[in-house]
């Protein structure tokens, strides 16, 4: 209640005390209560000391109480203990009585103390308690006392040689802004976190800098096209348009420059592109393609798949709404959504490009929908993954048959779903397209088509490279955002999630550099931590998939490093632990938690 001292709770019986018994009871299970009988409650004789003892047991539904002193007390120990009514001595240091003491000091520093320490002790086991608490007493003196009752001991301030510990938690996390004792570690300072964590709160506020979109609520696109009809609101949706791109971009290890795809002349036939995934990527992809032909009034004519239905709906009615990263918005009315691939093929037969955006455990469901839309095995149209992990490029390759049509790409974009039918981007970052040897021209009119969307788009020679480069950043950022329930930029401000992060990235890069791979960075961590900049306000896929309940990636991004770590003798310690938790279910993963935080110290 924000006294300074103990002694200063309410003694009428011991009123504060039941108040805060009956708090703390309401928020316990299975867990030993006891009750501080507070000073002036219990020393005055053995009839007021059960009084009080009675009524905080009764009405505080504590499991046993405490007093502070030695052989005096004894006779008022011993009718609280007959009263049936556990008790804990308290010898030492007392709190409540610390004025008549001298202070806060240690006691029994004379061989003349201690031996009444010892006295105490003995007379206070005879008298019934059950347990004693020795505090601020010479290490020595509080083990001597130890074996020589038969009852266990307490120590706080008192060496390690008592049967048990206790702190004071403001002590120890750092809360308690005054002096700290000297028998109590500090184990962090919250205090700091607090007033920094406050300082940045009174600022964002000020700036209005929170609360963003993320922490806001929505409502369904078209409630709020009626509420505007109610009270004659104009659309505020500016009209769709794509960035303005440059001539060319430059590809990586000299494959050359990428020539922009020309969507300006309105003779040429315009690829059919399908998207696969109709998630957060998929939506943001979709919008930045449609982007070409609400500008151009020509450009690729785009299609989503995805099982949502909802998302479907709302697009094929209202439109695809996209929130960028500046808080304007885009609605997109070209982009057609279905869930069926023969929808897309009965309008207009086959396509061009399929990308695929599905996590990794649907890629393979999602590589016969694409092979489908290409044409079969005797099309000749190309798929393209930009997804997470490592393996689907083989899925894909599986099922085509074919490594001409298999086109493997990265992209560390950031989006998320607000609601069915709206989108918000949460961070720019690089896009690459792995060369294919085998078609060339495919990979450059895909490459081309990105850029002048305005999604730049480089090619790389380094398949593996490539494929290692992503699977890093992934692997440092999603599972570990997912376990701390952190956003991007919240994990590169978090000491312990940057620790994590860091040797999870070391013990991938160990892996990698075993099996010779060259990474397209030459410092990983910084990579990592750069796209963490980038995509702060992102959630990234697998915190996502973890607050929905649905199945991660974690095998294919983790689990990757963990298998091959240990074909080539590398240690992934850490990477086993967070597959591990991630796939755990979450009943499971609070008991192991405390390992991840042994990892990270």
């Amino acid at each position: 209640v924000g006294r300074l001292r103990s002694s200063g709770i309410n003694a009428e019986y011991g009123e504060d005390i039941v108040h805060h018994c009956q708090a703390v009871m309401q928020g316990v299970e299975n867990t030993f209560v006891i009750g501080d009988m507070p000073f002036g409650t219990y020393e005055n004789s053995p009839e007021e000391a059960v009084k009080t003892a009675v009524k905080i047991m009764k009405e505080g539904q504590v499991d046993a109480v405490k007093l502070e002193g030695g052989k005096r007390l004894a006779k008022n120990v011993s009718a609280i203990v007959n009263a049936g009514i556990p008790v804990v001595g308290h010898i030492g240091l007392t709190p409540q009585s610390q004025s008549a003491l001298g202070g806060f000091r240690v006691q029994g520093k004379t061989a003349e103390d201690a031996s009444k320490l010892v006295d105490d002790a003995l007379a206070l086991q005879e008298a019934g308690c059950f347990s004693l608490v020795i505090e601020s007493v010479p290490h020595k003196i509080a083990e001597f006392i130890t074996s020589k009752i038969s009852i266990p001991t307490i120590g706080i301030g008192a060496g390690n040689k008592t049967s048990g510990q206790i702190l004071v938690w403001h002590d120890m996390l750092g809360l308690n802004l005054d002096h700290v004792p000297k028998f109590c570690k500090q184990y962090i300072s919250m205090s700091d976190l607090i007033q920094k964590a406050l300082q940045e709160y009174k600022t964002e506020v000020s700036e209005r800098k929170f609360p963003t979109k993320e922490h806001s609520f929505a409502m369904k696109q078209q409630e709020w096209d009626k509420f505007k009809s109610i009270f004659g609101i104009k659309d505020t949706l500016p009209t769709a348009t794509a960035s303005e791109p440059s001539h060319s971009v430059p590809s990586k290890n000299n494959v050359g420059p990428i020539p922009l795809f020309n969507i300006i002349n309105p003779t040429e036939k315009q690829p059919r592109i399908a998207i696969i995934g109709g998630g957060a990527m998929g939506s943001l992809i979709g919008s930045h393609l449609a982007s070409l032909g609400a500008k151009h009034g020509t450009g690729p004519e785009v299609w989503m798949l995805s099982s949502w239905n909802d998302h479907v709906d709302l697009i094929n009615s209202q439109g695809l709404t996209i929130e960028r990263m500046d808080d304007s918005y885009q609605l997109f009315k070209n982009v057609r959504a279905t869930s069926n691939p023969e929808e897309v093929l009965a309008a207009g037969g086959t396509c061009d490009y399929a990308i695929v955006l599905v996590k990794t455990p649907y890629t393979r469901n999602a590589s016969k929908k694409a092979l489908t839309l290409l044409g079969g095995k005797s099309g000749k149209g190309s798929v393209l993954t930009l997804q997470n992990g490592i393996g689907n490029r083989e899925i894909l390759l599986e099922e085509f048959e074919d490594e001409s049509r298999v086109i493997l790409g990265t992209t560390n974009h950031g989006a998320t779903i607000i609601e069915p039918g709206v989108v918000r981007h949460t961070g720019i970052g690089d896009t690459q397209l792995a060369e294919n040897k085998w078609n060339p021209k495919s990979v450059s009119t895909i490459a081309s088509i990105l850029n002048s969307c305005g999604i730049p788009t480089q090619i790389d020679s380094d398949l593996d490279g490539l494929l290692w480069g992503k699977l890093i950043v992934n692997a440092g950022i999603n599972p570990i955002t997912a376990l701390m329930k952190l956003r991007n930029g919240e994990l590169a401000e978090n000491l312990t999630g940057k620790k994590l992060l860091q040797k999870t990235v070391t013990e991938a890069v160990g892996v990698v550099t075993r099996k010779g791979i060259r990474l397209p960075f030459s410092n990983p961590l910084e990579q990592v931590l750069s796209v963490l900049r980038a995509t702060s306000p992102n959630q990234s896929s697998m915190l996502q998939d973890i607050l929905r309940g649905v199945k991660t990636e974690i095998d294919s991004i983790n689990g990757v490093i963990v298998r091959e770590g240990e074909r080539v003798g590398q240690a992934v310690d850490l990477n086993r632990l967070l597959v591990a938790l991630v796939s755990s279910p979450p009943e499971e993963v609070k008991e192991l938690i405390p390992l991840l935080m042994k990892e990270a110290y």
